[in-house]
């Protein structure tokens, strides 16, 4: 930790100039780099505040109620990400239901575009509000069921 008046900065990063593009061509380092710390913000700000704001239009009063498999999904590649490293697990990646097809056991967390315009797909048909019977579909719909842990 830098001291008050002391001029050394600390460096996280380096990188040659002429060593950028290749870093940051589409599905480069970076690029899964940031993909990554798109899912541990993009869970954190669900768990911190969405789904407590969500819960009550879904008639809930403990927002752990409120199930939604793709946020299920998020937190299962999040717990990989933050505690394993990147490398998806056959406990926690492994157990993902909607996106499953995004990882491979054994094998980095590599996120692209495409991939997140695919979870805002599941996002956007993901409906808030209390389960009303046979017209919405399970895949998307809000579930009020008891807690697995990882919802």
């Amino acid at each position: 930790m830098r001291k008050p008046g002391e001029s050394q900065v600390t460096v996280y990063a380096q990188w040659r100039s002429l060593e950028l593009p290749e870093l940051m061509r589409a599905n480069g380092p970076i690029i899964h780099e940031l993909g990554r710390q798109w899912v541990v913000t993009i869970y954190s700000l669900w768990e911190t505040s969405y789904r407590k704001r969500f819960a009550p239009d879904a008639g809930l009063l403990d927002e752990h109620e409120l199930v939604v498999p793709v946020m299920g999904d998020l937190k299962r590649l999040r717990n990989d990400i933050v505690h394993h490293g990147g490398i998806a697990s056959k406990n926690n990646s492994g157990k993902c239901s909607l996106l499953s097809h995004w990882v491979t056991i054994g094998h980095p967390i590599e996120l692209t575009e495409l991939m997140i315009l695919e979870f805002m797909e599941f996002w956007g048909q993901t409906v808030i509000g209390p389960v009303l019977g046979d017209d919405i579909n399970p895949k998307f719909g809000l579930n009020v069921v008891e807690n697995d842990g990882f919802e």
